[in-house]
């Protein structure tokens, strides 16, 4: 109760214009008048804004991490616009529709326009700044699990498509890992996988934005597909794998924009009992209200991409595992993506009992997803 009063003072406080100023300086108000300021300035200042407005309910703001998800393109015209996402973890206590008014505050001295709730969930909005300027809140809920200790899950996409891959089943027992069905030899390997214990998903190739440049090749999910099409291939990539825990995607962000697409692949899901892991950077996915609606666990992961790349060495691999690794100690939890790269596989095996030694538990991605609106851990 008094946190909503303090909000709606501050709040109050905010409509007058010498109140904004006041608190946010001239800069913002003199940003917020003239329409030359640059697109990534005015993102800037909203991140400044957004900072002195959380500060107060306790969130340690040196913990935002913001992610560019458009950029307008060089000489594009009307239309080209900037969007930019920071994730906000919240302290105990700090409730997500209490973080989305203080959300509200930040966007005000900007007259900012809010558009819609923001895909990554939990009360978290998307404000437009300006014609050519949105950003977007996600907010972070902290790990209810009881024995207070992190959790970490790391899976490896493209399993299979390496040697290393080989490599990885001996020594790294605790990881999951996403098969492509074309995979040679997809059986195989995923019977090998669950011999030892290690979690399986099909690594689902599905219709991308730049489709046809970008080719989900002959097992792809398109989205003109008839749902008989589209339940057939996923049966088809099922079988290839000799079954499978669940379904992750990286680069179907146009199919996962897609409704009806959606609502046939996790309605399958459901079905086979397995949950939905969806690592595409678009903003606009739908996998987390269909999956709400339908009951389906999935994970969306706020900052997707894997954190290696051809030729990176184990060194550089390792400071990426480490960032993770306190993400989470702070949040409780964090989940990453990786590769059979030959950098990867030095890491992983002077990090694993590292990780095991201090605490830190590496558990499969079955146990850090949840229907959405039931869930209480973060994503990374």
């Amino acid at each position: 109760m008094i946190l909503i009063l303090a909000l709606s003072g501050l709040l109050v406080f905010l409509v007058l214009p010498a109140g904004r100023r006041l608190l946010f300086g001239a800069r913002v108000m003199t940003a917020t008048a003239d329409p030359a300021v640059p697109a990534a300035e005015l993102a800037r200042l909203f991140g400044e804004s957004l900072k002195a407005a959380l500060a107060p309910a306790g969130v340690d703001t040196s913990l935002l991490r913001v992610e560019s998800i458009a950029e307008p393109a060089s000489g594009a015209g009307k239309g080209s616009r900037l969007h930019r996402r920071w994730e906000v973890p919240l302290p105990r206590g700090l409730a997500a529709d209490s973080a989305a008014a203080l959300v509200a505050v930040a966007a005000l001295p900007f007259h900012g326009e809010p558009m819609a709730a923001s895909e990554g969930g939990n009360g978290g909005r998307i404000y437009r700044l300006r014609a050519d300027v949105e950003v977007e809140a996600v907010f972070l809920v902290p790990d209810a699990r009881s024995d207070g200790r992190p959790r970490l899950a790391l899976l490896i996409d493209e399993f299979g498509f390496r040697k290393e891959s080989e490599e990885i089943i001996d020594f790294a027992r605790e990881i999951t890992v996403a098969i492509p069905p074309g995979a040679t030899g997809a059986r195989s390997l995923a019977e090998r996988c669950r011999r030892v214990g290690i979690e399986v998903l099909v690594d689902l190739p599905m219709e991308d934005l730049n489709y046809p440049k970008n080719d989900p090749g002959p097992n792809g999910i398109l989205v003109d597909m008839s749902e008989r099409e589209i339940l057939k291939r996923l049966g088809e990539a099922y079988k290839l794998l000799g079954g499978a825990e669940g379904v992750h995607t990286l680069g179907g962000n146009l199919a996962v924009e897609d409704r009806d697409v959606m609502t046939v692949i996790l309605g399958e899901v459901k079905r086979r009992r397995g949950y939905f892991l969806d690592s595409t950077r678009t903003t606009f996915s739908t996998v987390e209200d269909v999956a709400a609606a339908a009951g389906v666990a999935t994970r969306k992961l706020r900052s997707p991409g894997a954190l290696d790349y051809p030729g990176a060495t184990a060194a550089q691999v390792e400071a990426k595992l480490t960032e993770l690794a306190e993400t989470a100690r702070t949040r409780g939890v964090a989940v990453g993506i990786l590769r059979p790269y030959p950098g990867t596989v030095e890491a992983l095996r002077k990090m694993l009992p590292a990780w095991a030694a201090s605490g830190l538990e590496v558990v499969p991605v079955s146990e850090v997803v949840a229907v959405p609106g039931k869930a209480a851990s973060p994503s990374r």
